[in-house]
């Protein structure tokens, strides 16, 4: 029985950690689609934000971006949502099933830096930036942080 809720947990934790992932990568891979003629924000939030389709292909006028950081914040808070029931369930993933945990620690780092140091604008140029050193904005942290929920199933 309780290899079955184990199990059981490892599967809901890669469900919300796996929709929180395709939402920064959505996110994430929003510049570059622009660039390429297609929107990575779905539909119904450039309706609900007001924000014209032709906005995200040439973003220069800047009468648009409150409106473009309004449906990221939509985006990255269901992405952030997914990461916290993800959390609270990872304490029941068993340790062959904490590979599940893995994709978190990508995810997170892109939501905080998003929030933190862009203010939700993603096309700021710090999203795409990695510094030297140790901390949040190194190259380092990320493959540190990978190691320590590999080893304890935390992210």
């Amino acid at each position: 029985m309780i290899k079955k809720v184990r199990e059981t947990s490892a599967d809901e934790v890669a469900y919300h950690v796996g929709i929180s992932q395709t939402i920064v990568t959505a996110l994430r891979s929003l510049p570059y689609q622009a660039a390429r003629g297609e929107l990575a924000i779905p539909s119904d939030l450039m309706i609900t934000h007001a924000i014209p389709s032709t906005y995200l292909f040439r973003p220069d006028n800047d009468s648009h971006k409150p409106a473009l950081r309004d449906a990221v914040h939509d985006m990255a808070s269901i992405a952030r949502y997914h990461l916290n029931q993800a959390r609270a369930l990872q304490l029941n993933v068993p340790k062959s099933g904490r590979v599940t945990l893995l994709p978190a620690v990508g995810a997170e780092l892109y939501l905080d830096k998003l929030e933190k140091v862009a203010d939700f604008d993603v096309l700021h140029e710090e999203l795409y930036i990695e510094k030297g050193g140790i901390g949040p904005q190194s190259i380092i942290w990320h493959p540190l942080l990978l190691g320590r929920a590999w080893l304890t199933g935390v992210f």
